[in-house]
């Protein structure tokens, strides 16, 4: 299991002339008090701080390590999705040496800016499987099944489903009960329907893959045409800064303050509670850079953290709340010990399949896998704006003139989720028997906490198998995504 090399010294910022209501750090050592203070202005960080604005008698704050975009190009226009990692708008992370694939480290995208995510992401927009948010509550989590969920599903979009003029198989087919229609997000489609598009999910329905009517109707798995967060009338990206910020800064209690590194949490005495100590958390500590003074900001009710997946436990660590042995060997002082706390990550790898494809090749050799009769060189494909200058420069103006065209639509909205009920058959000589068994073999594995880090005590590996034991299960059922693939053509 890879672990995640953090960075424990502060990065350095860029600083920006904005309107007045987005602020920046004071520039002098303050301390300012107010009922609510979020660490993070990501997605989450931005949803949780405008909703509790909305109660005008609180006083919020969002405290932002990155800072505001300009509107950029490579943020708003879908044809340049992918062009801000690695920039300012990213954290820049890596993994550790990975030395069970080839000792090299890989990226870890994550946002760093206002907007978190939501501004460098691919702008895809769907949700999970029923069965797993089912399976969340089953863990223990009341309140967290599908049904509980829909509501605020549809209560963060605006649905505004397309057809699309001379395709005969129409891509958007939808559910309306499952939609929202007055939702601060704008979801919708693409302008432009890549023609290759087709061919995807027939290939799909080939392998047994079958379209799903609506996905985020969350009852199949199978092949996608999925939504993105994006503004139908101007096709540009609709992120979390545009749509839980930008159309609320005449609120005089809620503030977002940019290249705000919160470096600690600050606690009160720690509480006996039965048998457990509870720590209260009054505030935080934050700074521009390395170089600058700490400051900090105290919060008369909560202290929420919504700095991500691995910045959230970092800063956890900081504050002296993780594993004690952990916390003990970077001479942080212990708050409390949670072994749990920077632990249980579970991500998901991104691996190309990419192979070139001559006209003239012949089916078989290394260079193509498709035979002469069976290309079709009048579709075009995304990667068409990236090898035809001609092609891209009036794809550029099209868009430019009428916010339509093929740059509306990087990439393909055509995915697939398939469960391994639908594929394992379809690869031979693997038969719906050698599945059942391949996942029997896993649930009865004995030796699978050899897999497990070696730090992990008896409560992280129960939980574990805990996990195991309710995934395995739903891995058998035809309704369960097993992984995602992507048309990039």
């Amino acid at each position: 299991m890879a672990t995640i090399a953090l960075y424990l010294s502060l990065l350095f910022a860029l600083l920006y002339t904005l309107p007045s209501s987005a602020q920046d750090l004071p520039q002098t050592p303050a301390t300012a008090t107010y009922d609510y203070v979020v660490v993070g202005c990501g997605i989450a960080g931005l949803v949780t701080s405008m909703r509790l604005s909305e109660d005008e008698n609180v006083s919020v704050v969002c405290l932002e390590a990155g800072p505001f975009d300009h509107y950029e190009d490579s943020i708003q226009i879908p044809q340049f999705i992918g062009r801000d990692i690695g920039s300012i708008y990213d954290w820049n992370i890596t993994t550790t040496l990975q030395t069970q694939l080839d000792g090299a480290t890989r990226p870890i995208p994550l946002g760093r800016a206002v907007g978190g995510g939501s501004i460098i992401n691919g702008m895809v927009w769907n949700r999970g499987n029923q069965d797993d948010y089912n399976s969340w509550q089953s863990l223990g989590n009341p309140g967290w099944a599908w049904d509980d969920l829909l509501p605020y599903f549809k209560k963060s979009e605006t649905f505004t489903p397309i057809f699309y003029e001379g395709v005969a198989q129409q891509p958007v087919t939808f559910v309306p009960d499952v939609h929202g229609r007055d939702g601060p997000v704008s979801v919708s489609y693409p302008n432009y329907y890549w023609p290759q598009t087709d061919n995807w999910f027939r290939a799909l329905n080939q392998l047994g893959v079958a379209t799903v009517y609506d996905p985020d109707e969350g009852t199949a798995a199978g092949g996608y045409f999925l939504a993105s967060d994006i503004q139908p009338n101007n096709q540009t990206r609709s992120d979390a800064r545009r749509t839980y910020y930008d159309p609320f800064l005449g609120r005089r209690n809620y503030n977002v303050f940019q290249n705000s590194h919160v470096t600690r949490i600050l606690f009160d005495n720690q509480r006996q509670q039965n048998d457990h100590v509870s720590l209260h958390a009054t505030g935080v500590e934050y700074a521009a850079d390395a170089a600058s003074p700490r400051q900090t900001v105290l919060a008369r009710r909560e202290v929420i953290l919504a700095a991500g997946a691995i910045h959230t436990p970092q800063l956890l660590q900081l504050s002296g709340v993780g594993p004690s042995a952990l916390l003990n060997s970077l001479n942080i002082p212990v708050a409390q010990d949670l072994p749990g706390v920077g632990r249980n990550l579970q991500d998901h790898c991104l691996v190309y399949v990419n192979y070139p494809c001559k006209s003239n090749t012949p089916f078989g050799q290394s260079q193509c896998l498709m035979s002469n009769t069976d290309q079709n060189q009048s579709l075009t494909t995304p990667n068409e704006c990236n090898t035809n200058t001609t092609f891209n420069n009036e794809a550029a103006n099209e868009y430019r003139t009428s916010k339509t065209g093929p740059w509306t639509g990087m990439p393909s909205s055509g995915v697939a989720f398939p469960s391994l009920q639908q594929i394992m058959p379809q690869i031979p000589p693997a038969t719906s028997e050698d599945l059942v068994n391949l996942l029997s073999a896993a649930q009865g594995r004995e030796n699978w906490t050899a897999y497990l880090p070696s730090t992990y005590d008896a409560s992280l590996r129960l939980g574990y198998e805990v996990q195991l034991s309710t995934l395995l299960p739903r891995l058998s059922q035809n309704i369960t995504p097993a992984w995602e693939q992507a048309e990039l053509s």
